[in-house]
């Protein structure tokens, strides 16, 4: 059975019982920082001066009789460490709890990911790059390794790391080879060209003019004459009478003049610049253009579209793609006919269109009274086809479009093309210039990540930029959140790789995977494996298969599927895929071992066939695997709030796992069971270190209405009470933050005329509305009375509304609750969203357009993330009227004519719509009385 580190001594027999991990809960010593901000040495280079000057770090970590974690600490001089004759070490600072975060243990620190298995007969050794630890240091219980200096190997890696050339930095100290876009002025609207006219013009009016017909004209505000509604007559008539009050109305607004006599002299003065430079233009003139007319018939439309569809290698359901369609319906409605653009004339506008919505995004985000609550991020790296690396970097907020109205939004704010190393330095500096862009520095909240080894550093760098920047300290460890989807990937490759030691499938050796790993029993994953690689290997084996399944009546043949490494979802689809024909697969190896005139390799086949025991294990492998599959998906969605169900996933998947490991029908995986036990306790006790776990599991009420019940129902009475008290205190924070120390008096909801009257109707005795008691403060702690009421209150979300639709509606009931929420339930669970961004990605960078640069790889994935997200921001369309005198308009002879208000599609399949999961049961197996028996 796993030891989880942390656990108290008074929990540990429930612990035993439940076979859950324990868990110990930090209650820090300041939690009313309004800044969210625990102090650390922000001089990094004192710091690791200080750590080059001989003295030797050695951190033991071990579990005392109680369970409890102790962190002991050494500090051990240079002539000792080299001393191989030294039998005693001073033991210094030895600490019996857990405290919380000191000054000094915020650090920069990557131990918290993903170890790097050491060489081979070689001790595992590494320099260490902080300075020598403070009494609070040496209690730090991160620490779970042993660090030694080498004194030689230390010199040695400081002359290689002098000898690198040092990359180049700006006067701010950014790298300078990282290349964040930069939001550059956008055109203005139709509307805003025109601000002049709805200034001194009432709105249009149809008159009949001096030849009997109608025409729309405005009246002139300052005379109240009638005009013709044309820009340029409107405009001379204010040049000729108020021309004086114009200017000056232009200068107060900043508004370039659009008088006749005005434009005249700025086009004079550009002409005068451009007759002092050398041009050919008198020695060239325009060549006429050759308009080619084509007669409209549906026989001819359609052998073109087919045409096209040849051509360019599209699917066969292209023309009826929503965009296609659209498209088609626009330029049906010209009047004169389509211009096609250019190459380069779509280039620009996909940057300028790129331009536009990043600035109305970034303007959005700075509006309070929509997004009052931080935003949070996920980032990941990723290479493409092409070998460039990029950088994706996802936000995600609550945006309250109108009072009471909540709603989750997401966007990708950056896709940067990142060629050189991806160090956490690189990384940090990459993402807080993405930020800056938008000007959310100060508003960022929690950062999701996966847990590669740079990302440790990469958010030490970026609150480092913070600081600068703001001023403020952005607490990196507290605000992390290591992504789960990747948790359960590594405890699920653990439990694998512990269980099947065949190798993957690699075309460079095709042969290693016949080699099936034996011990008490054949390796089923490699059977399979080797199966599917028969089965896959030719288009007359595919074949063979599909006739196989087709003679046994089956309606839909199916390919078998081959496993890739990176991912242990595959290898449970290659399994599943494989279990569910087993018939049939157990024919085609029959049949291709018939085929072969070689006894031996007849044989070798014939030993592929798999046993009824071992479609058994396969069975109970993928039931194991099963219990991985519910949990990662409860994570999939970046629509909902997901966070909440996270512990619950973890303590479930480690039960499910850990309760199977003892039984006698799943004997055969009990030692891999327990080593995924222990990947999924590595990661479970970092979740301590962020609040966030614990507020959202309160601020989502579970299906029956209560608050917390999971602390309830599975955690020992000193944990739940420590729970509550953490949240408390969190709580007194907000408050304290929101209204001061004292705080508005408490106040009841006032009940109207109809609730009233609906109340005595209701049979319902337990209606909240009915039965809510006015608040009542407590003497000096005015914070607890909307604490205890929320808390109290049983009140579950209806059917159909999601959880931040619920807290939209009952944020005046629970303003400060409602404080929370905004924060914490924008935090992604995983990081997803990247990973969907580079699945966009791999399909725009494909062989055939493996050359675009990067700007416009960036403007294309940002616009077709604001398309499947519905967050384009679009002006109302033009009139035809307008259109036409625009085309009259003197005064910019190139301005756009307007475009239609296109209809935003969903480019979700229905295969990625995820539903709101109402509690975090839904990962717990009802019917599994393994599960749920704690004797």
């Amino acid at each position: 059975m796993s030891s989880i580190p942390g656990a108290e001594s008074a929990s540990s027999d429930l612990d035993t019982q439940t076979s859950r991990p324990r868990r110990v809960i930090r209650l820090p010593a300041k939690l009313t920082d309004p800044d969210n901000a625990l102090g650390y040495d922000s001089n990094v280079e004192k710091s690791r001066a200080a750590g080059e000057r001989g003295r030797v770090t050695t951190r033991v970590r071990t579990n005392d009789e109680s369970g409890v974690s102790t962190s002991v600490g050494n500090i051990i001089d240079e002539d000792t460490a080299n001393n191989p004759d030294a039998s005693t070490v001073p033991l210094l600072n030895t600490e019996m709890s857990t405290p919380a975060l000191t000054p000094s243990s915020i650090a920069i620190d990557d131990d918290d990911s993903e170890p790097i298995a050491p060489h081979k007969g070689k001790r595992h050794s590494r320099a260490s790059n902080a300075s020598a630890p403070s009494d609070a240091d040496m209690s730090e219980s991160d620490e779970d390794n042993i660090e030694v200096v080498n004194p030689k190997k230390q010199a040695r890696k400081k002359r290689q790391s002098s000898s690198k050339p040092k990359d180049d930095v700006n006067d701010d100290g950014i790298l300078m080879d990282i290349n964040v876009q930069e939001i550059e002025d956008i055109q203005p609207s139709v509307s805003e060209r025109r601000k002049d006219i709805d200034q001194f013009f009432r709105p249009t009016t149809d008159r009949r003019g001096i030849n009997g017909r109608m025409k729309p004209h405005r009246q002139c505000k300052l005379c109240s004459t009638y005009i013709v509604h044309e820009a340029t007559t409107l405009r001379r008539h204010l040049g000729a009478r108020y021309a004086g009050a114009y200017r000056k109305w232009a200068l107060e607004n900043d508004f370039q003049s659009k008088l006749p006599d005005d434009v005249k002299k700025r086009k004079e003065a550009f002409n005068a610049v451009k007759a002092q430079q050398a041009t050919l233009d008198a020695h060239l003139h325009e060549m006429p253009k050759k308009e080619r007319v084509y007669a409209y018939t549906e026989l001819a439309f359609r052998c073109a579209a087919i045409e096209w569809l040849i051509a360019t290698d599209q699917p066969l359901d292209a023309l009826e793609h929503p965009k296609y369609v659209d498209m088609i319906q626009t330029a049906a409605r010209a009047t004169n006919g389509v211009t096609i653009p250019s190459r380069k004339t779509c280039r620009q506008e996909i940057m300028n269109m790129f331009h536009e919505q990043l600035a109305a995004l970034k303007k959005d985000l700075s509006n309070k009274s929509k997004v009052s609550g931080e935003i949070s991020l996920t980032c990941d790296a990723w290479q493409a086809s092409n070998t460039d690396g990029y950088f994706a970097v996802t936000a995600h907020w609550i945006e309250e479009s109108r009072p009471g109205d909540w709603i989750l939004r997401s966007a990708l704010v950056g896709f940067t093309q990142l060629n050189n190393a991806h160090n956490g330095q690189r990384l940090g500096q990459a993402l807080y210039l993405i930020a800056d862009r938008l000007d959310i520095v100060d508003r960022i909240g929690h950062i999701t990540c996966n847990n590669a080894s740079n990302n440790g550093t990469m958010l030490h760098e970026f609150a480092t930029q913070v600081q600068r920047k703001t001023g403020k300290l952005f607490d990196f460890r507290k605000r992390r959140i290591n992504c789960l989807a990747h948790i359960i990937n590594l405890a699920t490759q653990a439990l694998i790789a512990a269980y099947s030691k065949t190798p993957h499938f690699d075309p460079a050796s095709p042969v290693d995977h016949l080699n099936i790993a034996a011990s008490d029993h054949r390796d089923e994953v490699g059977l399979i494996r080797a199966i599917a690689v028969k089965e896959r290997s030719s288009a007359k084996r595919k074949e063979m298969f599909r006739r196989i399944q087709l003679k046994a009546k089956v309606p839909r043949p199916l390919q078998l599927l081959i496993d890739m490494k990176v991912r242990w979802s595959s290898t449970y689809m290659m399994l599943h895929r494989a279990e569910m024909s087993k018939h049939h697969v157990d024919v085609f190896v029959y049949e291709i071992a018939r085929e072969e005139n070689n006894l031996s390799k007849r044989a070798k086949l014939d030993n592929l066939k798999l046993e009824p025991e071992e479609w058994t294990r396969v069975t109970l492998f993928l039931e194991l695997l099963g219990h991985a599959d519910k949990a990662q998906q409860s994570f999939s969605s970046e629509n909902i709030s997901t966070l909440h169900l996270a512990i619950p996933a973890l303590e479930a998947l480690h039960k499910a796992w850990l309760s199977r490991a003892d039984c006698v029908k799943y004997a055969d995986f009990s030692d891999a069971l327990y080593v995924a036990t222990d990947k999924i306790s590595e990661y479970y006790d970092k979740t301590e270190l962020s609040d966030a776990y614990i507020v959202t599991m309160y601020l989502v009420p579970d299906a029956d209405g209560t608050k917390g019940k999971h602390f309830l129902k599975y955690w020992s009475l000193s944990l739940q009470k420590k729970a509550r008290e953490h949240i408390e205190m969190i709580f007194e924070a907000r408050y304290k933050q929101m209204y001061g120390s004292s705080g508005p008096a408490p106040f009841a909801k006032k009940s109207s005329k109809l609730t009233s009257l609906m109340c005595e109707l209701s049979d319902d005795e337990s209606d909240a509305e009915c039965t809510s008691s006015p608040l009542t403060a407590v003497d000096g702690k005015p914070w607890l009375a909307e604490f205890n009421r929320y808390l109290d209150t049983t009140e579950s979300i209806p059917e159909g509304m999601s959880v931040i639709q619920w807290w939209g509606r009952n944020a005046l009931r629970y303003p400060v609750w409602a404080s929370l929420a905004r924060d914490y339930l924008a935090i992604m669970a995983s990081s997803v969203s990247s990973e969907r961004a580079f699945s966009q990605a791999g399909i725009t960078i494909s062989k055939w357009r493996n050359r675009l640069k990067a700007d416009v790889v960036e403007a294309l994935q940002f616009l077709k993330c604001m398309l499947r997200n519905d967050l384009i921001f679009r002006a109302p369309a033009p009139s035809s009227v307008l259109e036409q005198e625009l085309k009259s308009d003197d005064l910019n002879g190139n301005e756009d004519s307007g475009k239609k208000d296109a209809e935003v599609i969903n480019l979700d399949t229905d295969s990625l719509v995820e539903k709101d999961p109402s509690s975090w049961d839904i990962i717990l197996d009802s019917d599994d009385e393994d599960l749920y028996d704690d004797n």
